[in-house]
């Protein structure tokens, strides 16, 4: 079994896999407007502009990658909310990317904008690409908000993981201010970078941070430059540990 399992690493690197998608989420906002060449009202928007081969192929492989994710290899027993969530979010960022969101330019439903069986297949479910766009973003951007939970606590969980729990805690706090947010913006149709782009920006920096952290943390916290959990940080989680 072990040397299956180093077999496999040998093959597939763990790291690097993870370092993709984290590098994905830090950067699909910058790329995608750079590509665009126009300011976006969201992310999404850029399906309608010279970056919607770009938008969606990255989509897919944040998909395909969390779609594979089984949890924290270091982790004794697997966590079936970050396992299930890993899952959920890998079918909704599915439905994101072939689903686009409604455009100003041309409006919804539009063949020009929208392919036929795009349209063929929200009509059966007596709905529009727009809306299932939108509901999947949702449940997309809480799962990757539930999986930074996850890291979160089991961190504060460990010994010495204090200050990795805390990174994570602000990560969870930026991804729900950005989401609260979004939820109450107005102003993704306007011209210029709208509410929805800079929420989702930030909520997708959020996590991809927090999710390259996670990989890293072991390799950092072995650099002589790197700094050490304060002592007061230390504390607290002892005591917590030790109820």
């Amino acid at each position: 079994m072990n040397d299956t399992k180093t077999r496999v690493e040998q093959v597939f690197s763990y790291r690097m896999i993870r370092g993709l998608v984290g590098l994905i989420a830090l950067g699909i906002a910058v790329v995608t407007a750079i590509v665009s060449g126009e300011a976006l009202g969201s992310i999404s928007a850029s399906y309608h502009t010279d970056a919607q081969d770009l938008f969606v192929g990255l989509l897919f492989i944040i998909s395909a990658f969390l779609g594979a994710y089984k949890g924290s290899p270091h982790s004794e027993t697997r966590n079936w909310i970050e396992y299930g969530s890993a899952k959920v979010a890998s079918f909704t960022v599915f439905l994101v990317a072939i689903f686009p969101t409604g455009t100003t330019k041309c409006g919804l439903p539009d063949s020009s904008c929208v392919p036929d069986y795009i349209q063929n297949i929200a009509s059966l479910l007596y709905t529009t690409p727009a809306t299932i766009h939108s509901l999947s973003a949702i449940v997309f951007f809480l799962m990757l908000f539930s999986i930074m939970v996850v890291f979160t606590l089991r961190a504060w969980g460990k010994k010495k993981g204090a200050c990795r729990s805390v990174v994570y805690a602000v990560c969870c706090l930026v991804m729900l201010i950005s989401l609260v947010f979004v939820s109450v913006s107005r102003d993704a149709s306007l011209p210029g970078y709208g509410g929805a782009f800079w929420a989702e920006f930030f909520a997708l920096a959020a996590f991809g941070f927090g999710w390259l952290y996670s990989g890293l943390y072991e390799w950092l916290g072995n650099r002589r430059w790197w700094l050490g959990c304060p002592g007061w940080l230390l504390a607290i989680q002892a005591r917590y540990l030790n109820r």
